[in-house]
């Protein structure tokens, strides 16, 4: 029973999601103006601004994230190295 629930409850999550994200962009379909600097406007429905502020949100915050996973990875990658030269000299006091 509980392997059932572990396989359907990621797919059952993003079935809700889906279904959120496609009546937000039936409800919003109308045209908005965003505009940037020198006069570049950007003409799109409001609910593909909306989710492509979300998007790139969702990538620079992954993007921060990953700089210190790659330093704790190289960390740990040295940390295993010091341990496994340590574990010969280890076996003497046993």
């Amino acid at each position: 029973m509980k392997k059932n629930v572990v396989i359907f409850a990621p797919i059952l999550i993003g079935l809700l999601i889906f279904i959120f994200l496609l009546s937000f962009s039936l409800k919003n379909t109308h045209l908005v103006d965003l505009n940037y600097y020198l006069g570049f406007v950007w003409r799109a429905p409001l609910y593909l601004i909306v989710l492509s502020a979300l998007f790139s949100g969702v990538v620079i915050s992954l993007l921060t994230c990953l700089v210190p996973i790659i330093k704790q990875r190289q960390s740990l990658t040295k940390l295993r190295a010091e341990l496994n030269a340590l574990k010969p000299d280890a076996q003497h006091f046993n």
